[in-house]
């Protein structure tokens, strides 16, 4: 009887600490807790580290004994990081290097997507291997080419030089964003398309009226992803849209191309003297960098829930 009790008593223990196939246990549960903490702390923390920075004062910066907690909110530094970034004409320059180019890009795939899982033609898997090879095919094997067809074209330093390669399905990662809609269209239920077919629709008016329908969680993560790679892009922004060193015509720049050459335009808006009271400093440096990040933390606030969503939405596995 009293082995009983003690094989039960370490049966609930250890159902308590390891759990079973139904529920994780507590110590499963406590382990997966203090990774979440510590990844969570990795990525948050040099956030974290920039805001209380951003707002600090001279003395501030120079006082050891503050170390997160400003003694007020000095509101100059991002005052100066504005007036150095120029930042109204620059935000809407990166707004429509980033959104225009994310558009065109996501309805662009929308149909490739469409086209590869729903329809089988000669060369479909050649054409889909080929696709797959434009993402792992390192930008800088075709930038040299690609600036000599956007010099001809004359559309080096506008937004074309964007937008005709997201059009043409050719931006940035749209090979991915086409895999995202191809594997989304793949579970598409056959029965139903051959019920639309049945009742008279042609391709087009099934793609239009029951695929795009249903295709919404995929639109939103192709956008997001592309409005992100397309803000973040500072390398293709500098040689195509900006030419900076090229000997090109400066006519758009981002904020994140401002951001690159941050101090050297504040050294020329704001010329050092005989003190040291317009010198660039840490908490200068660290506005103009929440400046940049500011819009893209704001739009994934707004829409994580959809974003979170999405993703268990659309996945990839069959």
């Amino acid at each position: 009887m009293v082995k009983i009790r003690r094989s039960g008593m370490w049966e609930g223990a250890r159902r308590l600490l390891l759990g079973n196939q139904e529920k994780s246990g507590l110590l499963v549960r406590l382990l997966l807790y203090a990774l979440l903490i510590v990844i969570g702390f990795i990525y948050l923390y040099p956030l974290l580290y920039m805001l209380a920075t951003s707002f600090k004062s001279l003395s501030d910066l120079l006082n050891d004994s503050v170390k997160w907690i400003p003694t007020a909110l000095y509101l100059d530094n991002y005052k100066q990081a504005l007036e150095v970034m120029k930042f109204r004409e620059t935000f809407i320059d990166t707004l429509l290097l980033s959104l225009i180019p994310a558009v065109l890009q996501v309805l662009v795939a929308s149909l490739t997507g469409y086209a590869f899982a729903r329809y089988r033609f000669r060369g479909r898997l050649l054409l889909l291997g080929v696709l797959i090879l434009t993402f792992v095919l390192p930008k800088q094997a075709t930038m040299m080419p690609t600036y000599l067809l956007f010099k001809d074209m004359d559309i080096i330093g506008t937004l074309h030089a964007f937008t005709l390669p997201a059009g043409l399905g050719q931006g940035i990662n749209s090979a991915i964003i086409t895999l995202i809609f191809y594997q989304f269209y793949r579970q598409l239920p056959d029965s139903i398309v051959e019920a639309a077919q049945l009742d008279g629709c042609g391709h087009w008016k099934v793609f239009v009226r029951i695929a795009l329908p249903t295709a919404g969680a995929a639109f939103l993560i192709g956008f997001l992803f592309s409005f992100v790679w397309y803000w973040n892009e500072t390398y293709l922004t500098s040689l195509y849209v900006a030419g900076t060193g090229l000997g090109n015509k400066h006519s758009m720049s981002t904020l994140l191309l401002e951001l690159r050459q941050f101090e050297a335009s504040y050294k020329l808006l704001y010329p050092e003297g005989a003190t040291s009271v317009n010198r660039i400093n840490e908490s200068i440096r660290m506005a103009g960098t929440m400046i940049c990040i500011a819009p893209l933390l704001l739009v994934y606030f707004a829409l994580q829930r959809y974003f979170v969503q999405s993703v268990d939405m659309v996945g990839l596995k069959d």
